[in-house]
This record gives structure tokens, sequence and C-alpha cells, in this order.
């Protein structure tokens, strides 16, 4: 009788233990996605440059 306990007690603590891991990656996932709409507005937002007579690099106009 007290095997069977010891195996629900692991089961039950398997299963808690899975739906943490599950809640952390669904957390990470929302992390890296808003991370990734981030640089990719700041990607959007630099200017191109352009090279001037003299060499010098300066923003397209």
């Amino acid at each position: 009788m007290a095997q069977l306990l010891l195996v629900g007690l692991i089961g039950i603590a398997a299963i808690v233990g899975w739906n943490t891991v599950k809640k952390e990656m669904a957390r990470v996932e929302k992390k890296l996605h808003e991370t990734e709409a981030k640089k990719k507005r700041a990607r959007d937002d630099v200017e191109t440059l352009e090279a001037d007579a003299d060499g010098v690099y300066r923003p397209k106009t």
C-alpha cells in the first residue's frame, strides 16, 4: 500500500512539474516575440546612409 502512495505522489509531482514547465515556456515565448518585435521596429527606424563626395557617410535625404 505504501508503494502505491509513493507512486501516486511521484505521479502528482510529475504532473505539477510539467504544468510549471509549460507555463514557463509560454512566458519565455511571449517575451521572445515581444523582443523580436522591438528589434524589428528598431531596425526599421534606422536611416540609410550614403557616401558624400568627401567620403563621409551621411543619412540619405
